[in-house]
């Protein structure tokens, strides 16, 4: 049998008394893997770290191999990703998740109640669709994508927008990049609040003519 020095510490760590009840409900799954002779993969609980553990039989030596890696930061990952998903979901403000190339992953009901379009429309797109095949923020190209990208902070602007039955409104925008453990841009955030009420009444420029006499 070979153990790598990760492997040492694992099972030192399962035969304490503290951990009986996880060493032989491990010690068991080794030994149903070894009788079916069928590959298995299982995550469980030591201390409070979580593994994830594939177990491979090698039927010529009677025995299992067993791989194990630590998953507790993906883990929490997803769990942070989940109650993001879930306040996002909660907010009336249009909301678009994409991955780090701005490619739209999911969207809120306030983004299918703002525009008309439903996600299976627009996945995988840059929203394209909003603009009327014109860039948008979301596109790698675009001069606002470029500066988040570059400052890897949030940035804000405003826009003008169609919705699925034509009509227009406008959008003030913010993209906010989602950052992993190495600071590198994991995903974006893209929130979208209503403002067609409030350029109504913005006062427009106007041209003043002069005559030089």
């Amino acid at each position: 049998i070979f153990y790598n020095t990760a492997s040492k510490y694992l099972i030192k760590f399962i035969n304490s008394k503290s951990n009986k009840e996880t060493g032989e409900y491990l010690i068991g799954l080794i030994n149903k893997v070894n009788e079916k002779g069928k590959i298995a993969r299982e995550e469980i609980n030591i201390g409070k770290s979580t593994f994830l553990f594939t177990l491979v039989p090698v039927k010529a030596g009677n025995y299992v191999n067993l791989y194990g890696s630590n998953i507790s930061a993906t883990k929490k990952a997803e769990e942070e990703i989940k109650r993001l998903l879930f306040v996002l979901s909660q907010t009336d403000n249009s909301v678009m998740v994409t991955d780090k190339n701005g490619k739209i992953q999911w969207v809120n009901d306030g983004f299918e109640k703002l525009t008309g379009f439903k996600l299976k429309e627009i996945k995988g797109t840059h929203g394209e669709i909003l603009r009327q095949g014109r860039l948008t923020g979301l596109n790698p190209e675009n001069l606002y994508f470029r500066k988040m990208s570059t400052m890897k902070q949030s940035v804000s602007y405003e826009s003008k927008n169609f919705k699925k039955d034509g009509s227009e409104y406008w959008a003030f925008t913010t993209l906010t990049p989602v950052l992993d453990f190495k600071g590198e841009i994991d995903g974006i955030v893209a929130v979208d609040a209503n403002i067609s009420e409030k350029k109504k009444v913005e006062p427009r420029p106007f041209l003043l003519l002069t005559h030089i006499f």
